[in-house]
């Protein structure tokens, strides 16, 4: 038995050495094939396709690429100028031979995101994660960002086969705001940086230090330079400095509620980002060390006594009224003079490994939580914690109704389930009840009594 309880000691120290915020440096190498180029194509008057333009786009799931919606769609009038008619459009996957051209099917297009989402049959590229992050807390001023695309400008002089190489640049965050690239669209967080984006780069991904996508690089600003003409009507050349360093990428998050409402399963990187320090202290790397010896050591132990092995370790209420101080222990004052009435609660079940979840709750606990008590993945902002990446930082509330039991999702990533029904963020308080499932995101659970 000591030996049980040891072992499992050792297991919890030995997660929280390597649990915390994804911390990283960006790996141009390891995104760069879920970037794709996307090829406009329109038809002549003498009926012959060809090259009326291209954007950048991005793999987000299986067969699914995001890019612009004005490159998806070009501007009909624009395409008539020219005596031309909008024909599809194609993805180079390896070349630029026919054998290599994979067609884009249109699955939806929201032209008031400016964003479109696009099929391609056979394309098999990793997907990329999308930051969930919310737009007021992720990227900061100042934070490095990095775009990646197809700029039509570097084509110049270069081969084909160099053509089908992104470009990337890189800049910080000089703020984020809340705009739109016309009239015709709809105001979103939008991030204004320094990364260089031109014509071309259209659709592509903005990331983080972390590999993870923030942003859609759109525009930039348009250098106006009228031309003025003297009293006699003769034009005057007109001169200035052309508008440099300031470019804009929507905030990933208009891409993430679009691509939910359609139903696509993306990867959600719901963790805010951490950026690695050049000279970081050593010290850090003798925690990683012992963090790994005492894993191992669990591991061994855990082998020497077959039994079932719980990695969810659920928070003593007594071990949170410390964390939160001497307000929380006056809570607990009155929680331990008051009658110990009605049952207590027990949510159980699998995570998204298939490992065993058991978040205990007192009656007492649940009565004098005025404002309930919060289930997520991040220590300093839960109550109750589940170590899950599908479960969000704050995930979901639970709360006291009457003699039961009532949940509130948080505007989680992922979501929260009563049975089949999916709960609206911040919505009305749902009750359950014994032998009711309750889904955090890919977490699993019942609720009993206990």
């Amino acid at each position: 038995m000591i030996r049980s309880r040891l072992g499992a000691l050792v297991l919890c120290v030995a997660l929280i050495g390597l649990s915390g915020p994804a911390s990283a440096k960006f790996e141009f190498n390891k995104i760069e094939a879920s970037v794709v180029r996307v090829l406009v194509i329109a038809k002549g008057q003498d009926g012959k396709l060809g090259l009326a333009g291209h954007g950048s786009g991005f793999v987000v799931a299986d067969e699914l690429v995001v890019t612009n919606n004005h490159v998806a769609s070009p501007d009909p009038k624009e395409l008539q100028s020219a005596n031309m008619t909008f024909a599809g459009l194609l993805i180079p996957d390896g070349g630029f031979k026919a054998e290599n051209l994979k067609a884009a099917q249109i699955v939806k297009l929201w032209p008031e995101l400016d964003l479109a989402l696009l099929r391609v049959p056979g394309l098999k590229r990793p997907s990329l994660p999308l930051s969930t992050v919310a737009p007021d807390t992720s990227p900061d001023r100042g934070e490095a960002v990095f775009a990646v695309g197809f700029p039509g400008a570097a084509d110049m002089g270069n081969a084909s086969e160099d053509q089908l190489k992104a470009t990337l640049t890189t800049g910080t965050v000089g703020r984020i705001v809340f705009g739109r690239g016309d009239n015709s669209q709809k105001p979103r967080p939008v991030i204004q940086h320094n990364a260089p984006i031109n014509p071309g780069n259209s659709g592509g991904p903005l990331f983080n230090d972390c590999d993870e996508v923030v942003g859609v690089n759109t525009y930039g600003p348009r250098s106006i330079m009228p031309l003025l003409k003297d009293e006699k009507g003769n034009p005057v050349i007109a001169a200035g400095s052309p508008v440099t360093g300031i470019y804009f990428s929507p905030h990933v998050s208009a891409l993430v509620e679009a691509l939910r409402a359609q139903g696509v399963n993306f990867t959600a990187a719901a963790a805010r980002c951490v950026a690695a320090t050049p000279g970081q202290s050593p010290m850090m790397y003798v925690y990683f060390a012992v963090a790994i010896l005492l894993a191992a050591a669990a591991l061994v132990m855990a082998m020497r006594k077959p039994r079932q092995q719980v990695v969810r370790v659920v928070e003593t209420y007594s071990e949170m009224l410390r964390r939160k101080g001497p307000a929380a222990r006056e809570q607990a004052r009155a929680v331990s003079e008051a009658p110990a009435t009605g049952p207590g609660w027990l949510l159980s079940g699998r995570d998204s490994t298939g490992k065993s979840v058991r978040i205990s709750i007192s009656a007492a606990q649940l009565a004098q939580a005025k404002k309930g008590l919060v289930i997520g993945r991040q220590r300093s902002v839960s109550d109750l914690i589940v170590e899950d990446p599908s479960v969000s930082r704050r995930h979901a509330r639970l709360q006291s109704a009457g003699k039961g039991v009532a949940v509130v999702d948080l505007n989680s990533s992922n979501g929260t389930k009563v049975g089949s029904r999916q709960l609206k963020p911040y919505g009305e308080p749902t009750m359950i009840g014994p032998g009711d499932a309750v889904a955090l995101g890919d977490v699993k659970l019942t609720l009993s009594q206990t």
